[in-house]
């Protein structure tokens, strides 16, 4: 009889990933790498500042084009809505209580 296959490793007994792990060996990769760096001190720092700042400008580049696009959704459904709501004829008080009242009928 087979053995059931292996969960991956990534996973966790729930089948939920494991981040607390994973971002605890980032950081432990990230000091070894800073400790054992081929360059001075304050080169790498200032290579590691340098890279930071361009993934910062990277996400900040991101975020302006997600504003964006979320802003020209929000005008085109805004511009739908006006379109559409105004083919929409208006209801009455009666008709209102027209409906409440069928729908009293029918229970």
């Amino acid at each position: 009889m087979r053995e059931p296959a292996k969960r991956n490793r990534m996973l966790d007994r729930r089948g939920e990933l494991r981040i607390p792990e994973l971002v605890i060996g980032i950081g432990i990769g990230l000091l070894a790498g800073l400790l054992w760096a081929p360059r001075a001190g304050e080169q790498t720092r200032q290579d590691v500042r340098r890279r930071a700042d361009l993934g910062l400008d990277y996400l900040n580049q991101q975020a302006e084009r997600l504003r964006a696009g979320a802003e020209k959704v929000v005008a085109m459904t805004k511009e739908w809505i006006a379109r559409h709501g105004e083919a929409t004829p208006p209801v009455t008080e009666t008709e209102l209580q027209q409906a409440y009242e069928d729908k009293s009928e029918k229970v």
